[in-house]
């Protein structure tokens, strides 16, 4: 038999397997079940090759200067990465080789510090927000230049949880608020002093600390 007449009865037949597998599959009806709990209680490990396809390690210069302290957050800020550490520094290093460049912020009452140097960062425009209390935060970039100040437009009084803030572009910024006895869990919008947005989220539309302060029986605090 010739061999291209075989390769087309191959083919054809494939084709037909392929046809009547996929007749068989069982299709599934309703909603699909996770089993969540047993998977749970089941936790298998997590290999970094199975979701990049490309790691580089970066070791960091290591000096008096740069020492990085516990639990650090590290963002990525264009050739730079930013490293910062709440009770010890915000350091920045070079992407590529990881040499150490510069210090951000510093601790401090004066206009120019902050209540800690764990903050966050507008990658957008390369800005890092350190909390300066008060609902103010001051404003550094990537080169260790203070930039200014930022003020809240909304605030969480009380023992209510922790805002949490994030960016839309470089120049409108997202905040979230928990829930107090008087305002819902809420989310904004804004742009310098310029409330843009502001709406309820799904959270919860009263705190659950939004009881009296006199019906509080004890409270204790433990250091770990």
């Amino acid at each position: 038999m010739d061999l291209k007449v075989k390769s087309c009865i191959s083919v054809a037949v494939l084709s037909l397997i392929a046809f009547f597998s996929c007749d068989q599959v069982k299709k599934e009806e309703g909603l699909k079940i996770i089993p969540v709990e047993k998977a749970y209680r089941n936790q298998t490990a997590l290999e970094a090759s199975d979701y990049f396809q490309k790691i580089r390690y970066v070791p960091l210069e290591t000096t008096d200067q740069s020492l990085v302290g516990k639990n650090p957050t590290v963002w990525i800020a264009g050739d730079k990465l930013i490293v910062s550490s709440e009770q010890k520094q915000c350091l920045a290093f070079d992407k590529a080789t990881g040499r150490f460049i510069t210090s951000i912020g510093h601790i401090g009452n004066d206009p120019e510090g902050s209540l800690s140097l764990s903050g966050w960062m507008n990658a957008e425009v390369g800005h890092i927000y350190l909390q300066a209390g008060n609902g103010r935060s001051v404003i550094y970039d990537t080169d260790g230049n203070f930039v200014g100040e930022q003020r809240d437009l909304d605030v969480t009084d009380g023992f209510f949880g922790i805002d949490t803030y994030d960016y839309l572009d470089e120049n409108i910024l997202v905040e979230h608020l928990p829930a107090t006895d008087k305002k819902p869990d809420r989310i904004i919008l804004f742009r310098d002093t310029v409330l843009l947005a502001s709406f309820p989220s799904r959270g919860d539309q009263r705190s659950p600390l939004s009881g009296d302060v006199a019906d509080i029986q004890r409270v204790d605090v433990h250091k770990h």
